[in-house]
């Protein structure tokens, strides 16, 4: 029988909500489709949700060019404004998109919630309390004199544990985990290697492999995990089986 999410933390991938080749671009048709996906599931019954959202070309973009700019892979804290100013117009978008399909978004920004790598979701969680839906992004935090990026994976899986959501769903520009010949993945162990496909455009968070690696976290916490594009989105949360499920 299927078992439908009864509370999940969503990460919206930047390849899926922006184009990511084409710097402060959003995917306007892609957002607004995930965000009648999530206000479904919400009003179906999905009443503790959370949403991330990654950096695409808005953070991802300003990361690169600022490496470029200043001739160094690691950034000084003085770049960090830069970056969290390109993150913060595109939560703008994503907390727009949301609350136009019906969903009370709160958002949250991240450097203000997190030292170094390490965040608090004290906020975030008192939001959920409250009956909201608590919006956090991959962002730019400064941290002894450099600054560090924490991504969406990272949040969306800590955030999502320390909730004890249902289901942790991380939702990119593909169908789930691609096989060399461009077939969905449906499951992927423990000790399944993670297939190299490369990395999308301006991506400086790992790509597939460490978003592989913190849905196995999420997975080994408690929690269902899926890899899916947003056609698989609804289905997942209500209990179907679509894209890449993520076991330990």
């Amino acid at each position: 029988m299927p078992r439908p999410c009864g509370s999940a933390a969503v990460k919206l991938g930047g390849s899926l909500v922006t184009v990511k080749d084409r710097p402060y671009t959003v995917r306007g048709e892609a957002l607004a489709g995930a965000s009648r996906i999530l206000a479904a599931y919400w009003r179906s019954g999905g009443r503790r949700l959370i949403v991330v959202h990654g950096g695409g070309s808005f953070g991802h973009y300003e990361v690169d060019t600022l490496r470029g700019e200043l001739g160094a892979r690691d950034l000084p804290a003085a770049a960090a404004p830069r970056i969290q100013g390109a993150m913060l117009r595109l939560a703008a978008r994503v907390v727009e998109a949301l609350r136009g399909a019906g969903l009370p978004a709160s958002l949250h920004t991240t450097h203000t919630i997190c030292e170094c790598r390490e965040c608090r979701y004290t906020p975030l969680l008192r939001d959920l309390g409250e009956g909201l839906v608590p919006v956090a992004y991959g962002d730019a935090v400064p941290c002894r004199g450099g600054l560090v990026i924490v991504s969406g994976d990272q949040l969306v899986v800590e955030a999502g544990l320390e909730a004890g959501v249902d289901c942790i769903v991380f939702t990119i520009d593909a169908p789930g985990v691609l096989d060399g010949e461009g077939r969905v993945i449906g499951e992927l162990g423990p000790g399944d290697p993670v297939p190299r496909l490369g990395g999308a455009a301006h991506d400086v968070t790992g790509g597939l492999e460490a978003k592989v690696e913190w849905a196995r976290r999420a997975a080994a916490g408690g929690a269902r995990v899926y890899i899916t594009g947003l056609g698989g989105l609804l289905k997942v949360l209500e209990g179907g089986r679509a894209g890449t499920r993520i076991v330990v």
